[in-house]
């Protein structure tokens, strides 16, 4: 064959292969602006799908707060970037959550959410879930003195130095580093928690992550499989960030998996241990090479809502000083009161506190997302009302306009630090109610069912140590005159970039 016979054929194999190309992505973008369900859309004027994008990403809230207004017991549509969401009344919540195993994705609706349909990252994944929810929280109780060995390090090596004087800390910019080096601890072990270039790393993947999907959105959604992989800065610095871990952990792994069977051999604390473990007993065990990517993503899940989490109840506790001084008195009993480790894990790890019910009501009041409970559909169902769901269905829950509902709670409108402590004080049934990491159809910033979120026992208890820590050692108070209000992109809920807290160590 000529060359240019060759040369030819390459070209037509070529122009073959980007019309099939462009047909399937056409096929894709066609999917996105198709309705399975037949239900009215908010944000949607005639087929103006990127007017509606923008006010999904601007103005969640409002139309959030107006879908509740008018279809609060029933359900409504939203067009998102990421295609049609089904709002969900939460008298459906438990049905819902009933369905048989199969018929919902809770890791692919995690996956588009996020990142869109992409591949440049991996987010959700059952041997990871799995891990944290049993392996983590199994040893929260032997867990507590090295995470509080952590937050001595924090206190001793991040926050500002402790000082008779006001001494201000963005609290906001200090977060996440304070729960990546806490939470890493567990995650990786410690020769590498504390190590300057993972953290460093750690953190800038989780806002790459988190930029990246933004500004995937941003583009048509022709455009986005292309932007994702040429054009977006964020997608391609988080390869170099898996590429890292795979290179500090992998060694690490095959360590622990050379010495799974060995007599005497460590068990060591933390996550890559328990991934190895389990892992070795899947019938289809992924590489240590995924393994190391998976313990990089558990970053994601979990110190970015916990940095949002311990943030906003830093700030609530810093704009009321009567109730610093309440938690601090329980906070003291109970150190006073612990001779040994029983009493503090009731503490730290049950449910029971004040400073349990304080954290839930900055949740309630400032969750990290507006809406939680993502699900794509699987497999076709109809509810009890009536109404089916073809398979591709995304359908979410507005958790936030649920904890602002007057029929739900009293006064939803007003911060009350001890509500939750209240209600289980009235009736001895409520003890084990209203707890932070209690999940319900009127409290569902964890989820629901059974793919709650299976990271919020670890974050509950981390967060409790390092406040308990902080109210012992240091005076706070606002920067400012009131508490700053936060900002919502979408969905994510975040604490401005400039909210500053003022610290004193106490005399």
């Amino acid at each position: 064959m000529e060359l240019s016979q060759l040369l030819a054929s390459l070209a037509c194999i070529a122009v073959s292969y980007g019309v099939v190309q462009l047909a399937n992505e056409w096929r894709r973008v066609r999917r996105v602006k198709m309705r399975t369900v037949d239900l009215p859309v908010l944000n949607l004027t005639g087929n103006d799908y990127a007017g509606a994008e923008r006010a999904y990403t601007e103005n969640l809230g409002g139309l959030l707060r107006e879908g509740y207004e008018k279809y609060k017991h029933g359900f409504y549509q939203l067009f998102s970037p990421t295609g049609f969401l089904v709002i969900a009344s939460a008298d459906y919540v438990q049905e819902i959550s009933q369905l048989p195993e199969g018929t919902l994705d809770f890791h692919g609706a995690t996956q588009r959410r996020m990142i869109g349909d992409y591949n440049w990252l991996q987010v959700g994944d059952t041997l990871l879930a799995h891990t944290i929810l049993t392996d983590v929280v199994r040893q929260l109780g032997n867990l507590l003195p090295v995470l509080q060995e952590e937050i001595e390090y924090c206190f001793q090596n991040v926050l500002p130095p402790c000082q008779a004087t006001w001494t201000p800390g963005n609290i906001q910019k200090l977060a996440p580093r304070l729960i990546a080096i806490i939470m890493g601890r567990v995650f990786v072990g410690p020769d590498l928690n504390r190590n300057k270039e993972w953290v460093d790393n750690v953190i800038q993947f989780v806002d790459d992550v988190f930029a990246a999907g933004w500004k995937i959105k941003a583009y048509s959604h022709f455009a986005r499989p292309f932007a994702a992989r040429f054009l977006v800065a964020e997608t391609r610095r988080v390869q170099n960030q898996k590429a890292m871990a795979r290179r500090l952990l992998v060694p690490i792994l095959r360590d622990r998996l050379a010495s799974l069977n060995e007599p005497g051999a460590e068990k060591h604390l933390d996550l890559l241990q328990w991934l190895v473990v389990n892992n070795a007993k899947s019938p289809h065990p992924k590489t240590l090479e995924n393994l190391a990517e998976l313990a990089l993503v558990a970053y994601v899940g979990s110190t970015h809502t916990a940095a949002t989490t311990l943030t906003n109840i830093l700030l609530d506790i810093a704009a009321r000083p009567n109730d610093l001084e309440v938690l601090r008195n329980e906070i003291s009993t109970i150190n006073l009161e612990a001779t040994g480790l029983d009493l503090k894990q009731s503490f730290y790890i049950n449910h029971t506190s004040k400073l349990d019910s304080y954290m839930k009501e900055s949740q309630r009041l400032n969750p990290a997302f507006l809406m939680t409970f993502s699900r794509i559909v699987r497999k076709t169902f109809t509810l009890s009302n009536g109404l089916t769901f073809p398979a591709g269905t995304h359908f979410i829950v507005p958790a936030s306009r649920i904890s602002l509902d007057p029929e739900v709670w009293e006064n939803p409108q007003e911060f009350d630090g001890f509500r939750f402590s209240d209600l289980r004080a009235k009736t001895p049934e409520n003890i084990h109610k209203y707890q932070f990491t209690g999940t319900s159809p009127q409290a569902m910033h964890f989820g629901y069912g059974r793919n709650a979120c299976p990271g919020r026992f670890f974050a509950s208890t981390t967060i409790k140590v390092f406040v308990a820590h902080l109210l012992t050692n240091y005076d706070i108070k606002l920067s400012t005159k009131e508490r700053p209000p936060n900002d919502a992109t979408g969905s994510q809920n975040s604490v401005p970039q400039d909210a500053e807290i003022l610290f004193r160590s106490r005399q």
